[in-house]
């Protein structure tokens, strides 16, 4: 097994965007700060959110209260399919320090954002193929595969 660099960043300047779609060429990742130019009719106003997308009627006032919300209250199976949105939730009600995970998340084709990548000095040696880790001292992404 091994650890492998999963991109290199490139320095060009990035493509304006269109109003057509396009896998691209590039073999090289972008910077986190570069900026795309959006072209005229990229973005089409009227089709940005399609009806009934949120339904006032399933974000009420106290709708869950915190008794609801105690330890083991809530299990995955009732939060499938939308059973909880960020609009249901109150600013600052949940904490990342609150959280718990032991299990695997399935993100359902959804972005993960604003993540931060485990970073190291060394690669380590012990782990398994899939983990993902920054290297500080050589500035690469790496990702351990078998």
């Amino acid at each position: 097994m091994a650890w492998k660099e999963l991109a290199i960043l490139s320095d060009n300047n990035p493509s304006a965007i269109g109003t057509a779609a396009s896998g691209g060429t590039g073999v090289e990742a972008s910077r986190y700060d570069h900026v795309h130019v959006i072209g005229t009719g990229a973005i089409n106003a009227s089709s940005m959110f399609a009806s009934g997308v949120v339904d006032s009627s399933a974000i009420a006032t106290d709708a869950v209260t915190s008794a609801e919300l105690a330890a083991g209250a809530v299990n995955t199976a009732e939060l499938a399919n939308d059973a909880v949105t960020q609009a249901k939730i109150a600013a600052g009600a949940v904490h990342p320090s609150e959280m718990t995970i032991d299990s695997n998340l399935d993100f359902n084709e959804n972005e993960a954002t604003e993540l931060a990548v485990e970073n190291v000095t060394t690669d380590p040696t012990t782990t398994k193929p899939g983990r993902i880790v920054f290297n500080t001292a050589d500035g690469a992404l790496k990702v351990y595969v078998a």
